[in-house]
C-alpha cells in the first residue's frame, strides 16, 4: 500500500548565532513540497533538516512539537554559527487534513 503524501513544509530561519557562512538570514523561507526544494539552503542545513522534513510531511508526530503537532525547530550542524530553523507542516491544496490520532507518533527517546 502506498504511504498517502498529504503535506508539504515551509521552513524559516528563527535566528543566527555568530555568521552564518552560507549567508541564511532571520526570515529566510524554503519550501518542501515533496518534488522540489524552493529557496536557497546550504547542504548542512539540509542534511539536518531532510529526515525531519520528511517524517513531518508524512505524519510522523514530535512529541516536541507545538501547534498541535505542526511546528518543529531544529538547528543547523555548526556549533559556532548556529542557524534555527522552524519546520512547519502544511496540508498540500486539495486535500483534507487528519486528524492528530490518524498520524504517526514518535515517542521521544531517554535522554541522559
Amino acid at each position: 500500500m502506498a504511504v498517502e503524501d498529504k503535506y508539504q513544509c515551509e521552513v524559516i530561519v528563527k535566528s543566527v548565532s555568530g555568521g552564518c557562512i552560507f549567508g541564511h538570514k532571520v526570515g529566510d523561507k524554503i519550501f518542501f513540497d515533496g518534488r522540489t526544494i524552493k529557496g536557497d539552503i546550504c547542504y548542512e542545513a539540509l542534511s539536518t533538516l531532510l529526515h525531519r522534513i520528511n517524517a513531518m510531511r508524512f505524519g510522523v508526530d514530535y512529541p516536541f512539537a507545538k501547534d498541535n503537532h505542526n511546528i518543529i525547530d531544529t538547528a543547523c550542524v555548526d556549533p559556532y554559527n548556529t542557524v534555527v530553523f522552524e519546520v512547519k507542516r502544511i496540508v498540500k491544496k486539495g486535500i483534507a487534513a487528519t486528524s492528530r490520532s490518524s498520524r504517526r507518533k514518535v515517542e521521544e527517546e531517554p535522554r541522559g
